[in-house]
């Protein structure tokens, strides 16, 4: 993440690809490559190895904000709020995803109904 700081990609893209090569099983290795890969505006790259790091761990919320975040520039917001429902249906107390929720409506500029309903819940 440093390199990526700097600007030098190229050194972070390696070291990314290091870290999923030492510790393949680490689904916070895959979502450091999907960091750099979508500061590389390579968005499909990006989205396979976020989808690694869910696939590791499902609840993984990095992960599924990664995701989220793909999924919105792709025009899929629908897709995106569907990501963090699914890990609330499995976890409603999981206040990270409830607060990925409620950034994710607020951004996609959903009702305030919708929005006080999350938060309501999250409390």
């Amino acid at each position: 993440m440093t390199y990526l700081h700097e600007g030098r990609l190229d050194k972070a893209q390696a070291a990314a690809e290091g870290l999923t090569r030492r510790t393949p099983k680490n689904p916070a290795a895959y979502n450091v490559l999907g960091a750099v890969r979508i500061h590389a505006r390579d968005s499909a790259g990006a989205r396979v190895a976020s989808e690694k790091a869910q696939q590791l761990d499902p609840s993984f919320l990095p992960a599924v904000g990664n995701l989220a975040r793909l999924d919105l520039a792709q025009g899929r917001p629908d897709q995106a709020k569907a990501r963090f429902q699914s890990l609330l249906a499995k976890d409603p107390k999981n206040t990270g995803a409830s607060l990925g929720l409620v950034r994710l409506l607020v951004q996609i500029q959903a009702k305030p109904e919708e929005i006080r309903k999350v938060l309501e819940t999250a409390i």
